[in-house]
């Protein structure tokens, strides 16, 4: 058919045929975004891995503010109110707010003279002497290193001011005189003061640690 070959234009430029990626670029990509997801996952292990290791630092470091605060807690109970106890027996410790009223009650038992003098000395002191020890080895957060040197030192203190005291009402030699006690007495009475101020700011530390969430 003459006329159906003559539509044909068999000697006409065919459009060029455009290629796809070749199977190496498919798989090259298909790596490549493989690639991009495993680096995601991964930042997000971290990040999360990175959030529970903080949520168990600050749970580790609560629990160790709360084991410092019982350790501090049970020493001033154990040694510096026992202490006191003996030292001022039958008194409620807890009627005595002020270095007045502290040395009021020492100044009652002191006219009992020698005997109380020797009462503080023989069945009292030693119980001062165990929170120096256990004060002197306690590995403490820096939060409280302040206050429990500042502890430690108004304990030495306060067994230095009684050992001068004791000496002075149980010396034989001379009458007691409240004029010359006084200042011995207040020498006391300002290191009781020292450790109650800086055992309460171990507190006040603990409580804002421990309440910080």
């Amino acid at each position: 058919m003459a006329g159906t070959d003559d539509n044909l234009d068999l000697g006409g430029q065919l459009p060029p045929v455009s290629r796809g990626p070749s199977l190496a670029d498919e798989e090259a990509a298909m790596h490549k975004g493989r690639g991009r997801m495993l680096v995601g996952l991964i930042a997000v292990a971290i990040a999360i891995a990175g959030g529970a290791g903080y949520l168990l630092s600050e749970g580790s470091q609560q629990q160790s503010y709360g084991e410092i605060g019982k350790k501090i807690n049970g020493m001033k109970k154990e040694h510096f109110d026992q202490f006191w106890g003996c030292a001022l027996p039958n008194e409620n410790l807890r009627d005595i707010k002020t270095n007045a009223d502290l040395e009021s009650s020492i100044v009652n038992r002191a006219q009992a003279g020698a005997n109380y003098g020797r009462h503080v000395r023989d069945v009292c002191m030693d119980k001062l002497a165990g929170i120096e020890t256990k004060l002197d080895i306690l590995l403490v957060p820096r939060d409280f290193e302040a206050d429990t040197v500042a502890m430690n030192r108004a304990v030495k203190e306060l067994r230095s001011g009684w050992s001068d005291y004791i000496s002075y009402i149980v010396d034989p030699k001379g009458e007691y005189s409240e004029e010359l006690a006084q200042p011995k007495i207040a020498r006391i009475s300002r290191a009781w003061y020292e450790f109650r101020k800086a055992h309460a700011s171990v507190n006040a530390t603990l409580i804002k640690k421990l309440n910080k969430n």
